[in-house]
């Protein structure tokens, strides 16, 4: 047999030419190799005797039907098999759920997608709800910044000066419940002014009473404050008690008609 790239004679035995050094058979198969090949077209073996470096390409998809998240990546046999593994941890560690995985039970992707196995109970992230009391609270009193005004009048008070204590009580309770213990004394007494109830009586009465402590520019409500809020709002929720005074009542003071004298 003859060489193919200097047509001299081979020998029976070996894999390099004699005349020009060239490989002419393969030295995992023993196949005769093309000429100039790089590779033998029987096991894929490089001419230089190291195995091919070709590699299959594979593909890799996710998806996530309620978000619709999508990822395709294509990678070798070489690095397939590290990547599937990182991209998996990377998915059970970064995706949140808005329900609660089932721990041990594995979620099967189709079309020959990648299965991935949830190990450990996906986050939850929930927004805080407001309970009951401070839904109450934010129908009775709207907040618009720092600008605080009342939208709920009946307060079922029974006079002015009640409806004022009342007010003062559930608004510091309002912000108490909102996170401020310490409320500026102005901004209680612009609510009191713009419910018409603020006055020389009930400002005497809010320095002199167990249930607000005042200091300096300050208000605060003491304990036995917050039992008369929680009183106060179950009988505002109460449909069946009626209001005895609302703003814009106003007593009446009935005078008796002056006698006239007889002249003599």
């Amino acid at each position: 047999m003859e060489c193919l790239n200097c047509n001299n004679q081979l020998p029976d035995k070996g894999f390099f030419c004699p005349t020009c050094s060239n490989q002419f058979k393969c030295k995992s198969c023993d196949g005769l190799l093309l000429k100039d090949a790089k590779v033998c077209i029987f096991c894929g073996e490089q001419v230089n005797g190291n195995k091919s470096t070709i590699s299959n390409t594979n593909t890799i998809e996710f998806s996530e039907t309620e978000n619709s998240r999508t990822f395709k990546a294509n990678f070798t046999d070489t690095v397939g098999q590290s990547i599937s593994d990182s991209f998996g941890m990377f998915i059970m560690n970064k995706i949140t759920s808005k329900k609660p995985a089932t721990l041990g039970q594995p979620k099967s992707y189709p079309n020959n997608r990648l299965d991935l196995s949830e190990q450990e109970e996906a986050e939850i992230i929930e927004e805080p709800s407001d309970t009951l009391e401070l839904r109450q609270l934010k129908s009775i009193f709207k907040s618009d910044g720092d600008k605080t005004t009342l939208s709920e009048t009946r307060l079922k008070a029974t006079s002015k000066r009640d409806y004022g204590i009342r007010l003062s009580i559930i608004f510091l309770y309002y912000k108490l419940v909102l996170g401020t213990e310490n409320v500026p004394r102005k901004e209680l007494t612009a609510i009191l002014d713009n419910a018409s109830v603020e006055d020389g009586n009930l400002r005497y009465w809010l320095t002199n009473n167990p249930l607000i402590g005042v200091s300096g520019d300050l208000v605060e409500l003491k304990a036995p404050g917050k039992d008369a809020a929680k009183k106060y709002l179950s009988e505002i929720a109460n449909k069946e008690l009626k209001d005895k005074w609302q703003i814009g009542t106003y007593s009446k003071v009935s005078r008796k008609p002056k006698e006239k004298k007889d002249k003599k």
